[in-house]
């Protein structure tokens, strides 16, 4: 086998890969801060996702738009609106690849001794991310929890 050996006696060659390579370099690093600066990022809170307490009240859907011509990957926080930080909320990790939505996501919103608001559910529908939210209570309880919720989300 041959040792490999590169000459630099050429340092005006040398000097121009070097040059190359940094090029390259800087531009795939910039190519990923991009990414994450120009990201797409909102707060989103909607009525219609209020569960009123009403014992039937019990499934919610949340929607998110979502451009599916190129991969991305994210994170979406939902949250009671009236939590404090230092509440739990549900996180949503997604990735999309080009044909199909991957998530991983801590199910649980809110609970306390009479019920739970919990994600069930992330799908990807045409151009929307659709998140289904349960509110489930005591079987015999007259009513469940109210709650409204706010959502944030991050998407590169």
């Amino acid at each position: 086998m041959a040792d490999l050996h590169i000459d630099t006696s050429n340092v005006t060659l040398m000097g121009e890969f070097k040059s190359a390579i940094e090029d390259y370099v800087q531009k795939y690093i910039q190519g990923y801060v991009d990414k994450v600066m120009v990201g797409r990022h909102s707060t989103l809170k909607n009525s219609s996702w209020d569960f009123s307490g009403d014992k039937n009240d019990t499934i919610r859907n949340i929607s998110i738009p979502f451009d599916k011509s190129k991969e991305h990957c994210g994170v979406i926080n939902i949250k009671l609106s009236d939590q404090t930080t230092n509440d739990p909320k549900s996180q949503i990790f997604f990735w999309y690849d080009g044909n199909k939505l991957n998530s991983l996501f801590n199910p649980l919103i809110h609970t306390n001794s009479y019920g739970s608001q919990k994600v069930q559910q992330v799908d990807l529908m045409g151009d929307t991310i659709c998140i289904k939210v349960s509110n489930s209570g005591n079987p015999y309880a007259l009513s469940y929890d109210s709650a409204s919720f706010s959502v944030d989300y991050h998407i590169w």
